[in-house]
């Protein structure tokens, strides 16, 4: 900025920790909501089906169940099933790196973040039932 006095304004901080957007995320979130609704659009389809992929996988693993999510791309699932102190251990052994439940104060839960790669998410539901068959002997 040019101007010193416009760039003393523009420096000081005024907000101590919480930040404005900089011009150059105003800028993308003004093009996000004047020109994006077919992305919009297709990142929904596309998080839906991964949503729909997650669910028909954990519903046919033994041990394992979770609730329908239509607002979020994290998947609650229910591991009490598996009579483990910590599902979360088993899981990331076998490399699937999810929430675990205590940090939401719920051990015996696990949350999975499906909004990835279709091929990545369908490797760590591979992975994860491989983690069941392990864990079973």
């Amino acid at each position: 900025i040019e101007d010193a006095a416009m760039r003393r304004a523009f420096s000081s901080d005024l907000h101590a920790t919480v930040h404005d957007a900089s011009v150059f995320g105003y800028l993308g979130a003004l093009a996000a909501y004047r020109d994006a609704a077919r992305w919009l659009d297709a990142q929904l389809e596309y998080l839906r089906a991964n949503r729909d992929t997650v669910e028909k996988a954990v519903a046919s693993m033994p041990g394992l169940a979770m609730a329908h999510v239509e607002a979020t791309y994290l998947a609650w699932i229910d591991a009490s099933g598996l009579g483990l102190r910590d599902p979360h251990a088993l899981f990331l052994e076998h490399g699937v790196a999810m929430s675990p439940g205590a940090q939401f104060g719920a051990g015996q839960f696990v949350r999975l973040n499906f909004g990835t790669q279709r091929a990545r998410l369908t490797e760590a539901l591979r992975r994860m039932a491989g983690a069941l068959e392990a864990a079973r002997g």
